[in-house]
């Protein structure tokens, strides 16, 4: 290989041709020499192209693997933040109904308190009544139990005849 041929294959620029001798034979061979450079070239060319290419391609399917990976994990934190979203609402719901049940509990054991407190009150007036008529049958006992021997005075007196009264009274007059 000439320098001319290394340079192009580096990168750099090719060099200006040569002018072509005016022998034919010597043109053919100069002329075989350069297509055998240029192929050496090319064919140099060609393993760097594909040497870039895969290069290019192998960078291009770490890339796509990386970025699989991060979509995968965040389908799944997704998935997972749905799941999540879905016990959050169902936690709000169950707080939602405990909170009702709470409520009804609260209004029915304050519904509960006012019917005890008004039971509460009707046991202190009947009491209050009981104490009464206690205290009044006790004032009246004595009173029945007068009454109740009079009556059994009368009740044997209404067994006495009258003549009879009478003619008692009449002898001891007499």
């Amino acid at each position: 290989k000439s320098s001319d041929a290394s340079g192009s294959a580096t990168g750099q620029s090719t060099p200006t041709p040569q002018l072509l001798p005016q022998d034919p034979v010597e043109n053919l061979e100069t002329a075989e020499e350069e297509v055998a450079e240029l192929r050496d070239d090319l064919h140099e060319l060609t393993a760097a192209a594909l040497k870039l290419r895969t290069r290019f391609t192998l960078r291009a399917t770490r890339l796509e693997q990386r970025f699989q990976k991060k979509l995968n994990s965040l389908g799944v934190a997704l998935s997972s933040n749905e799941g999540l979203w879905d016990r959050l609402s169902e936690v709000r719901e169950r707080e939602r109904l405990v909170k009702d049940e709470v409520l009804d509990a609260t209004n029915n054991m304050m519904a509960t308190q006012q019917s005890m407190d008004r039971l509460q009150m009707q046991l202190g007036v009947h009491q209050e009544q009981k104490d009464k008529l206690q205290k009044w049958k006790q004032r009246k006992g004595g009173l029945l139990e007068r009454l109740e021997e009079k009556v059994n005075q009368w009740s044997q007196l209404g067994n006495v005849s009258i003549d009879r009264l009478g003619s008692d009274l009449g002898d001891k007059n007499m």
